[in-house]
């Protein structure tokens, strides 16, 4: 269910949104939660098991945001598109990773299981500027989870992180090319049984070709620099 208003319509601020959003999920799990098995490979040898007894999700999530849409600023035709949101996931039954470290790789296990409750709460912010010939945009998101039985912190949390994206267009917009950098935090925020993460930046390139209206084809360069 989501509510959303536009109060500043017909003023300098017009295009402006605020909404409101109460959302019930479920989620199954997925096959490699529950059948994932084998020798985790390289110096950390620890074994990975499966569970086949795992329990659907079920979440109940709140979000506030607004968003913000804008044509013709500089040129014309350019566009800008921002948003923000807030949220609050209250998640029964989450899956989660439980890494049982025992002093020695060989001993230890991983295995996704049921936690009775986890809490996720974020921030999101997006901004995107297309001009036709060029566009940029950039992405942020801080996540933090927790297990509402322990007190701690979630295993499988993703760390924050920012992708800024920027490219050309060429040949009547048919070929597009670009970069995207994806800066991603440490993430301290983890387990006492989980070890930390240190930050690292990722540089990607793309190009993407509208060869027909019914036919388009792309590459992607990954991790550029190998980082």
């Amino acid at each position: 269910i989501t509510v959303g208003v536009k109060p500043f319509e017909g003023t300098v601020a017009d295009g402006l949104q605020v909404y409101g959003t109460y959302a019930e999920g479920y989620r199954a799990p997925s096959v490699t939660e529950t059948l994932i098995t084998g020798t985790h490979p390289g110096f950390a040898n620890f074994t990975f098991l499966p569970n086949a007894n795992l329990s659907p999700e079920t979440a109940h999530n709140f979000e506030i945001g607004a968003n913000y849409s804008r044509n013709g600023i500089l040129t014309a035709d350019d566009r800008l598109r921002l948003k923000t949101a807030w949220f609050h996931n209250r998640i029964e039954n989450f899956i989660d990773a439980d890494f049982n470290m025992t002093g020695n790789w060989a001993t230890s296990t991983y295995q996704y299981v049921n936690i009775g409750q986890g809490t996720l709460t974020g921030f999101e912010l997006e901004a995107a500027y297309d001009a036709e010939r060029y566009f940029a945009s950039i992405a942020a998101s801080v996540i933090d989870g927790n297990n509402d039985d322990t007190g701690e912190a979630l295993a499988t949390v993703p760390a924050a992180k920012i992708v800024t994206t920027a490219g050309l267009r060429f040949f009547d917009r048919r070929l597009s090319v670009g970069a995207q950098l994806e800066s991603v935090f440490a993430q301290d925020d983890v387990p006492s049984t989980v070890s930390q993460s240190d930050a690292y930046n990722l540089v990607n390139l793309f190009a993407n070709w509208q060869a027909t209206d019914s036919l388009s084809m792309g590459v992607e360069v990954r991790n550029l620099f190998d980082k």
